[in-house]
């Protein structure tokens, strides 16, 4: 029998989640994705029972999401440029994802400049990439049904440093699982909630992005891009979290948060610092590639 990833959690004396209302959970396997808000349009992909999917709009029963990472969506090679065989970065200003690689196909969203995506593929001047968070499709309501939870920040850290008691593994497994599964719709919550937070609740919320950026390579690119036009101590929490990441543990890192907690980092150093974490990142998927190549 399934597992259910809804669960009774640990009593949380601080620093809750609320989940948003606009948070839906797929109710059926196979759940298609379309790319207008009718039976006869085009799927784009489909999603497996249990997936959170973030709500943007309805109409006449049909629900707006944004697409999950996994899903791929194309842009021209003309507004962009390789960066790695697994990234690409925008170059116009704001350039549109399609459904099809050609421009007969539909709209689904747009790239701001200086966007990184990742690759999935490239064929007669297009790329075939994750379009996550600016890609847009429909899902029927019936295959939907909202997403009711309230995560305990303390106790999401806690499974991401094995520090629940024994006897709550299954349990600690089950929100690993979820935070694994739902790292797109955890990000933003997370997001929100770090320009408020005090230092406390800041090194928590690093925690947990630093396991979501372990678990899946998207969340790096998804923080190393939030990092601009971020408030200074925001960027910071970022810049941490993906250094955690992608240099060894032994390796002495940069304290982002400390410093500018301490008013001594400043936009030009958060600049620098996201180029040059984001040229090791890019380094390490290269090498990963060509290693998987041999």
């Amino acid at each position: 029998m399934k597992k259910k990833i809804f669960i009774v959690l640990l009593l949380c004396t601080w620093a809750f989640l609320s989940f948003p209302s606009d948070i839906f959970v797929t109710t059926k396997d196979n759940t298609n994705v379309r790319e207008d808000s009718t039976v006869s349009s085009s799927i784009l992909g489909s999603l497996p029972s249990e997936q959170t999917v973030e709500v943007l709009s309805e109409s006449f029963g049909w629900y707006k999401i944004k697409i999950p990472a996994y899903i791929s969506c194309y842009i021209s090679g003309n507004f962009a440029r390789e960066i790695t065989p697994a990234e690409i970065e925008v170059t116009g200003k704001k350039v549109n994802l399609r459904s099809r690689p050609s421009l007969s196909g539909k709209i689904i969203g747009t790239v701001p400049e200086r966007s990184r995506l990742k690759v999935f593929g490239q064929a007669n001047g297009w790329f075939q990439v994750s379009g996550y968070p600016y890609a847009e499709g429909w899902i029927h309501g019936k295959l939907l049904k909202k997403f009711d939870g309230n995560f305990g920040l303390d106790t999401l850290e806690a499974v991401t440093k094995s520090r629940l008691n024994h006897d709550k593994y299954a349990e600690e497994k089950a929100i690993a699982n979820f935070i694994e599964k739902s790292h797109e719709y955890l990000l933003p919550i997370l997001k929100n909630k770090l320009p408020t937070a005090d230092a406390g609740t800041s090194y928590s919320i690093i925690s947990v992005l630093t396991f979501m950026g372990r678990k899946n390579p998207d969340v790096v690119f998804y923080l190393l891009e939030s990092t601009r036009n971020a408030p200074v101590e925001v960027a910071a929490a970022y810049l941490d979290a993906v250094q955690n990441v992608i240099l060894p543990e032994e390796t002495k890192k940069t304290p982002y948060f400390y410093k500018a907690k301490n008013n001594t980092l400043s936009p030009e150093d958060i600049e620098e610092s996201r180029e040059i974490l984001q040229q090791k990142y890019t380094d390490t998927i290269c090498s990963l590639g060509q290693s998987q190549g041999q």
